[in-house]
């Protein structure tokens, strides 16, 4: 309980686990902790937010409307964060709701496949470098809550990662088409991963990241 003696933080960990006034966690509680607020809020979260799509800008403590990673399949989005559509407009309308539909995640996901069947020593150093600078860092930071920020920055190298096997993912789309020798395999594969990452990513956090009046 070191990293929770400063004002607020064991108040937050006992809200977090439902703790009782002068309950005592135990070692399930503390894995409970670690799982569901370091690592899920803290890094899968943001993680979501880079390659599944995000709810909104506005800071997120763990409740369904702030926050959270929002991928636009409304099935399923609803099942985890609750009816989207009785959201306020307020929030439906946010610069920063940008929907993925996994379509970046999945294509990473291909990537790392082609690159595991073909080189896993390369698919062994970009693992690492995924790890160190992702769940190593909550491993390292042991992070308290609740903070005063969102700490996605702290990720960005996982992030860049994981962009690798984005990119080895159009390769791994060629790749399939070539097998089945259809015409223009390298054209068809560029289309569908521009569309799946970059294109539809642009689209949505154009106007979020947009810069140009600052």
């Amino acid at each position: 309980m070191g990293r929770f003696q400063r004002p607020g933080h064991a108040d937050y960990y006992k809200a977090f686990l439902g703790l009782g006034d002068g309950e005592k966690p135990t070692f399930g509680d503390n894995i409970k902790f670690f799982l569901g607020y370091q690592v899920w809020h803290m890094y899968i979260r943001y993680f979501g937010w880079n390659f599944i799509g995000r709810q909104n800008d506005t800071q997120g403590f763990g409740n369904p409307r702030d926050g959270n990673m929002l991928s636009g399949i409304t099935p399923l989005d609803n099942v985890f964060l609750g009816d989207q559509s009785e959201m306020p407009d307020s929030l439906k309308n946010n610069k920063a709701h940008n929907t993925f539909f996994f379509l970046p995640f999945l294509l990473g996901v291909l990537g790392f496949i082609f690159q595991y069947s073909r080189h896993q020593k390369d698919t062994l150093v970009v693992g690492l470098l995924f790890f160190f600078t992702g769940m190593a860092i909550v491993l390292y930071l042991n992070q308290a809550g609740n903070q005063p920020r969102e700490r996605d920055y702290a990720y960005v190298g996982s992030f860049y990662a994981f962009a690798i096997w984005i990119g080895l993912g159009v390769m791994s789309i060629y790749s399939f088409f070539e097998k089945r020798k259809l015409p223009a395999a390298a054209v068809l594969a560029t289309v569908i991963s521009l569309l799946a990452a970059p294109v539809l990513m642009a689209q949505q956090g154009w106007d979020d990241h947009d810069r140009s009046k600052k």
